[in-house]
């Protein structure tokens, strides 16, 4: 997952660098700046979604493992009733 983000960031960087020259305007290097820096934050804005995302998955299978575990425990305790 880092990898990728590196290799994307590094993408982003060398477009950024190779549409900003001296035969550029500033306008033109300006824009490219822009839209550099908006790529930049979006693939952030993915990122954290994708966090989060992650966070909410894990915290509903930590509830449903706590769930199972609750179940075990009664399926145990009525298996022990039983047997007796």
């Amino acid at each position: 997952m880092k990898k990728i983000a590196l290799l994307t960031i590094a993408a982003v960087a060398s477009i950024g660098l190779s549409a900003c020259n001296k035969n550029n305007t500033a306008d033109t290097n300006n824009a490219t700046d822009a839209n550099a820096t908006a790529e930049e934050s979006m693939n952030d804005m993915n990122a954290s979604v994708d966090t989060a995302s992650n966070a909410a998955a894990t915290a509903s299978n930590a509830a449903e493992a706590a769930s199972n575990s609750a179940d075990n425990a009664a399926n145990a305790a009525s298996n022990a009733s039983n047997s007796q």
